[in-house]
């Protein structure tokens, strides 16, 4: 639905691997 929340969601994946 939202092209955006797939990105933000691996952004914040991203963030907490770190």
């Amino acid at each position: 639905k939202d092209p955006i929340a797939h990105p933000t969601a691996l952004l914040a994946r991203a963030l907490v691997g770190q």
